[in-house]
């Protein structure tokens, strides 16, 4: 983004001259290198005495001075301290004495100001979040704009070179992976997407492994969280047809998993993208594991809105009844349009969550509220399959999805 205040003369050939800029000073604000990218960096020229107004030599010079500062700061930059949604002018050269002799002759040496201009579009490219081995690791793949970030990892947009073909690229940093727990953890995520093939679950295309990172290539899905859809929705909340559907794909999803002995154990509004058709798309893998069902989880994890009764409870717990009870949280939230188990802090909402007492709008239909009650019921035993729900009373009226 270049912007100049004054005109472009006709000098055609400006003399070129290596500018000495070693001794140029630090700006007076620390900034990110994300904000501080030579992208960013607008030169004015505020004198009429310039005699080399050409549009050449004043981008040539302004991009060598932004780079120059750039590379000479590049490792001092933290995250902590960029700028947000401001524009933030800091000017480099200001005194005669705050360049080289060469630069002051000048005329427009001393008066170049530059405007750093926080950009979101362009700092959350992965050409500023991913290292240089990192990009260069991914020969067949464009990376383009970060679209979602997670604990663990970040998600980028990502575009296949000669098919053009997009990609959702989910990078974990391997410095991140501080225990073999973590480790393990990616490595199961990655062995469980390459056995799943069904319509309402993310694909995996394929997977890159180098010294810095791990890159899962994976389905690109145009379309908004189920989370971002209900913010459009009046109330939050939608109307029964919409989420009957909606849900009856879920459960699909989990059936399809829950057969293979699969279980997502996150499953929660987030982690729902509708495509343009309001098809569903279960994503994030990162919590799944694959045990027997008749075998116990002892590692416990999730969200917190949806966590089942045992999890809260810390016992030891079958993974599918655990994903039934957070699609139960789920289809109340979709029509009622808030959680049924709410709390300002942690360990109030795991009191509730023990204690189990929900409450129905008195406009919900019994066939709903019975269908709820099976779902979130305390004892993980007594709570349906997948399969069951989906042969529920409620689901009959439910021609097509």
């Amino acid at each position: 983004i270049t912007r100049r205040t004054r005109g472009v003369s006709n000098t055609k050939n400006p003399p070129k001259k290596n500018l000495l800029l070693n001794n140029i000073r630090s700006p007076s604000r620390t900034f990110t290198a994300k904000a501080l990218s030579p992208s960013f960096v607008s030169p004015r020229y505020q004198t009429k005495l310039d005699p080399f107004k050409t549009l050449e030599y004043k981008t040539k010079l302004a991009d060598f001075i932004a780079r120059t500062k750039f590379k000479k700061h590049n490792q001092t930059f933290t995250g902590s301290n960029s700028p947000k949604k401001t524009t933030v002018k800091d000017t480099f050269f200001t005194q005669e004495d705050s360049l080289p002799t060469e630069v002051t002759k000048r005329p427009f040496g001393p008066k170049t100001v530059a405007t750093v201009i926080p950009f979101k579009d362009f700092g959350d490219t992965a050409e500023y979040l991913l290292s240089q081995d990192a990009i260069h690791s991914l020969r067949d793949y464009t990376l383009c704009q970060e679209i979602g970030k997670g604990a663990y990892a970040s998600v980028f947009s990502g575009v296949h070179k000669l098919s053009n073909k997009k990609f959702a690229v989910k990078v974990y940093n391997k410095s991140e992976l501080t225990t073999p727990l973590r480790i393990k953890s990616v490595q199961r995520e990655i062995s469980i997407l390459k056995k799943i093939d069904c319509p309402y679950i993310v694909k995996l295309h394929e997977n890159i492994d180098t010294r810095e990172h791990v890159f899962l290539v994976m389905e690109h899905i145009p379309g908004l969280s189920l989370h971002s859809y209900l913010k459009t929705k009046p109330n939050r909340q939608l109307k029964e047809p919409e989420a009957k559907k909606i849900f009856k794909q879920l459960l699909e999803a989990l059936e399809y998993c829950h057969k293979r002995d699969i279980s997502h154990r996150d499953i929660k509004l987030e982690n729902i993208i509708l495509d343009h058709s309001n098809n569903v798309k279960l994503i994030d893998f990162g919590f799944a594991t694959c045990f027997p069902q008749h075998k116990k989880i002892k590692m416990f994890c999730g969200t917190p809105t949806y966590m089942a009764p045992e999890i809260v409870a810390k016992k030891e717990f079958k993974g599918p009844p655990a994903d039934i009870w957070a699609a139960g949280i789920l289809l109340y939230t979709l029509l009622v349009g808030k959680f049924p188990f709410r709390s300002r802090n942690d360990s109030e909402l795991n009191m509730r969550i023990l204690k189990g007492r929900i409450e129905f709008p008195e406009k919900m239909k019994d066939q709903v509220k019975h269908l709820l009650r099976h779902m979130l019921h305390p004892d993980p035993d007594q709570r349906p399959t997948a399969s069951q729900v989906l042969k529920d009373v409620w689901f009959e009226h439910l021609i097509n999805h």
